[in-house]
């Protein structure tokens, strides 16, 4: 196998031709406040991965897990946020709460914690759909892929910076005692059941966004 050379004129972007495929730069750039794509567009980065990897015959490549996985937190975090506007926009949250979402300085919307936005989103999900099981489903998930990643650095750097500190080491050790894995999860991690399981939680947010959405709209068709 040849191994690739950096060439004189070689370029990073040039525009696309009929005889292969390409991005459209404009569709790529173009967010609808109404239903955001950036989230979607992280969880199918993630799939295309897996579904790869999935169809692939050879060894185990260990090394995409922590890009995947971020990329699967990612889609939930700005999932997450995507349900908060829309929860400030619905007028579900009294000014109180949309201060400590939006502040420049401390708002939760503009940091990566998780749970700080789940805690949110919890809160209006559960009054937009009362009683519903899914929710608890939800929040195991989303906790699951909180305690691996804390603030949104660990997955997507190994270090910590400006040290030779591990971000994300294996184990922890206490004293003499034997090391404990730093994770809340195997030591092997099945990728179909990842696959199927970010395709169901994923499913669930946008389900729900839409159905708020939805009623949202007719609320305000109906008073115009």
């Amino acid at each position: 196998m040849s191994i690739p050379k950096l060439k004189p004129g070689m370029k990073l972007f040039v525009p696309g031709t009929n005889g292969g495929k390409f991005f459209h730069l404009h569709d790529a750039v173009m967010s609808s406040p109404i239903y955001p794509p950036l989230p979607g567009a992280f969880k199918l980065a993630a799939d295309m991965i897996l579904d790869a990897h999935l169809a692939a015959k050879g060894s185990h490549n260990d090394i995409l897990l922590f890009p995947v996985l971020y990329l699967y937190r990612h889609c939930i975090e700005l999932k997450l946020k995507d349900l908060l506007l829309l929860g400030i926009r619905t007028r579900f949250f009294d000014e109180a709460a949309v201060d400590k979402i939006l502040d420049e300085d401390e708002g939760i919307i503009g940091q990566h914690r998780l749970c700080a936005l789940w805690h949110k989103v919890k809160d209006f999900l559960a009054h937009s759909y009362q009683n519903d099981p899914k929710l608890k489903v939800a929040e195991s998930m989303i906790n699951d892929l909180h305690q691996i990643d804390k603030d949104g650095q660990t997955l997507r750097y190994d270090r910590v910076k400006g040290t030779l500190q591990l971000r994300r080491p294996k184990y922890r050790h206490l004293g003499d005692a034997q090391p404990h894995p730093v994770y809340n999860i195997p030591e092997t991690i099945d990728i179909a059941n990842l696959r199927q399981s970010m395709d169901c939680l994923y499913a669930y947010l946008e389900r729900s966004y839409d159905g708020i959405l939805d009623w949202w709209d007719a609320g305000q068709q109906a008073m115009d």
